[in-house]
């Protein structure tokens, strides 16, 4: 904001402009400096009275006119210098209309209303501002320059309304408001200052980030390698011959007579290389009870497995009278 060499009415960037108790502060901080730099404050508490009249007439006059910072200017130029700190003020109001500006008014005039309406210290809400920021937490979904960013705009609304929170405060609130997984980290911070220490921040945040994306890629490797294997293996098995599976344990399939459990090798019914070596139909299919039960008993009409066919075969051998079971 500058009034240059021209009389036109300085404007303050959208964001400073007056809106109401919330960012009085800044805007009289903003309007303040203007006016000083250009020694028009006089102006602006009132101080340089408005003349009634022309001191008396001098001819030839010596000097037409007298420096903004003059404080006996001609009338013609006290109105003009106090329309420009009028302007200054009221065309950096959002909404004057809604404030209740008198634009008629003398600069000083308008300026002594708004100091009345805003200057005052609300305890209730700088003290809800300041809860704000302490309580404010990092989330490390976010970044640390979108924190940063966050806090010191919490900060401000705090100065805003009056606070007093120095940068040695709002450094330990920064460093408070990491989450419990980097405490072990911030212990011990370097610096002095609140940019000191999200410059450590920053720079821990990077790190953190790394680590991040990299465990992320190793899941990815894990879990390509595992579908890789389970593929390999279903390939594997579609590709074994006269199998079917029930569930994940495969189930045999004769060639022979296309029954399950057993090959063809094995195999009891015609075609199989055991071919009649079965228990005849109507034999129990049970070994009998006996002193020994992991023995077979050649007396038993029938076994269960094709070896015991076999032993039971060799002894019939021995007793003629004996029934061979097939």
């Amino acid at each position: 904001m500058s009034f240059g060499n021209s009389p036109n009415i300085p404007r303050l960037p959208d964001e400073k402009q007056l809106v109401g108790e919330d960012n009085w502060r800044p805007f009289k901080r903003e309007v303040t400096f203007a006016v000083q730099s250009k020694g028009l404050t006089g102006y602006l508490d009132g101080t340089i009275a408005r003349p009634n009249k022309y001191p008396a007439p001098i001819y030839p006059p010596t000097q037409l006119t007298t420096p903004l910072f003059s404080p006996t200017p001609y009338p013609e130029e006290w109105e003009a210098r106090d329309r420009l700190v009028a302007g200054a003020i009221v065309s950096n109001i959002i909404d004057p209309v809604g404030l209740g500006i008198d634009e008629t008014k003398r600069a000083s005039e308008i300026w002594q209303e708004l100091i009345k309406r805003f200057e005052k210290r609300d305890e209730q809400r700088i003290h809800l501002a300041d809860t704000n920021l302490r309580q404010e937490k990092y989330d490390p979904e976010n970044t640390m320059e979108d924190h940063e960013k966050k806090m010191r705009n919490l900060l401000k609304k705090v100065h805003d309304l009056g606070g007093t929170a120095t940068d040695a405060q709002f450094r330990r609130i920064v460093i408070s408001s990491m989450p419990s997984g980097w405490r072990q980290d911030v212990r011990s911070v370097p610096g002095i200052s609140s940019a000191d220490a999200f410059t450590y921040l920053h720079t821990l945040w990077y790190e953190k980030e790394e680590e991040r994306k990299e465990e992320e890629r190793d899941t990815k490797r894990v879990k390509a390698l595992m579908a890789a294997h389970h593929q390999s293996t279903n390939n594997t098995n579609s590709t074994l011959p006269n199998q079917t599976h029930t569930g994940n344990r495969p189930i045999l399939t004769c060639h022979n007579c296309g029954k399950p459990g057993h090959i063809a090798k094995k195999c009891w019914a015609k075609g199989g290389e055991m071919e009649g070596q079965g228990p005849k139909q109507g034999y129990a299919n049970k070994p009998k009870a006996g002193a020994n039960a992991n023995a077979a008993n050649p007396d038993d009409a029938e076994v269960s497995t094709p070896m015991a066919t076999y032993v039971m075969a060799a002894q019939a051998s021995n007793k003629p009278n004996r029934l061979i079971p097939f």
